[in-house]
């Protein structure tokens, strides 16, 4: 980011200060030495001044981000490559009814399709299959457990997906110290940590819950009740979002379908009051690989996206804020220092 930073705008401020105060001969614990001293003392920070207007008027807004980044989290099983892959209109994700994805994966605009696996050294390039095998598969110790795809997709263009492991998927626990926990739980999974890392890193986070699957802590391992009210969660909007709607209808009945839909939103609300940044529950479905054209699955991607968008909207409008405010704080500092400089020159005036 090209900008003057906090540090030297703070010695800009300090510099003015100090022009100040010598100008009015009142320098405090600066020995002048008398009339030729302080002029050349004067001349001398002037310089400095100077050099750092320069740098104020070369330095350029803060870079304006250019895509809103949304992790895609939840319980394993869940669907969430079943929705990344509906979203992003090809069968990239493994899917399957087993655990599958063991490591985080951004999804990202590029004029070309491209795979590849993030690595101390660079960017290794992979093709699809490779891809697909090697996110399935646990990473060994040092090993990255990052991948990043690059697709031609219009919607990519504004937003970045980030596809993440399925939580309390691991079953071998890994302690935590309490300090760095996302709740109060003490031990979480790799895949919890792994997922947690790519929410950390995100703007907003889709959470994809199931009511069976939204229980609370279970021998010392984080649910997704847990996740809902961590300090990740808390920093940044949740979308939180009941999947598969659709085999909920078709397994329990439409009756006992809606029911359950009704008590979870109650759940989820009651959740709310405790954490802000939860949305309303989203209900979706349609996202079986045999329901790529149903209504279903484009009403489901309609509504969720209207509330993408908004969201994406609102930190737009938050971004423009802070760039004036870095603009006026910049345009303040500058209008100071032509004063001090003002004052300073009637000051060797009367020094001559």
């Amino acid at each position: 980011m090209n900008i003057v930073n906090d540090q030297q705008l703070r010695q800009l401020q300090q510099c003015f200060e100090a022009l100040a105060a010598k100008a009015k001969g009142s320098s405090p614990g600066v020995e002048c030495g008398g009339s030729a001293a302080l002029s050349e003392s004067i001349g001398r920070i002037c310089t400095t001044v100077a050099e750092c207007l320069h740098e104020a008027y070369e330095c350029h807004e803060p870079d304006r981000k250019s895509t809103f980044v949304v992790a895609v989290a939840g319980g394993f099983s869940s669907g969430k490559s079943s929705f990344l892959n509906a979203v992003i209109g090809e069968n990239i994700c493994p899917v399957d009814t087993e655990i599958t994805t063991k490591a985080n994966t951004k999804f990202m605009y590029g004029t070309v399709p491209a795979y590849y696996r993030v690595e101390a050294a660079g960017l290794r390039a992979l093709s699809v299959a490779e891809y697909q095998n090697i996110v399935q598969s646990k990473p060994e110790t040092g090993e990255s457990a990052d991948f990043e795809i690059r697709l031609p997709n219009k919607l990519l263009e504004k937003f970045t997906f980030l596809d993440t492991p399925g939580r309390g998927a691991d079953d071998e626990p890994v302690d935590v110290d309490g300090d760095d926990c996302l709740s109060q739980c003490t031990q979480y999974s790799t895949d919890d940590l792994t997922s947690n890392r790519a929410c950390e890193a995100a703007d907003c986070i889709i959470y994809l819950s199931h009511p069976d699957n939204i229980r609370g802590e279970e021998e010392g391992v984080p649910g997704d009740k847990e996740f809902l009210l961590s300090e990740v969660a808390r920093s940044r909007p949740v979308l939180v979002v009941m999947p598969q709607v659709d085999r909920t209808i078709k397994n329990k009945g439409k009756t006992e379908a809606e029911q359950l839909v009704a008590k979870y939103q109650e759940e989820v609300n009651a959740l709310r009051e405790e954490n802000p940044q939860l949305s309303p529950l989203y209900c979706i479905g349609g996202f079986g690989r045999k329901n790529v054209d149903s209504e279903m699955r484009r009403d489901s991607l309609k509504k969720l996206f209207d509330g993408l968008n908004e969201l994406y909207r609102s930190a737009l409008a938050e971004q423009e804020r802070h760039i004036k405010f870095v603009e006026d704080k910049r345009q303040a500092l500058i209008e100071k220092a032509a004063e001090v400089v003002n004052e300073l020159s009637e000051k060797s005036e009367m020094l001559k």
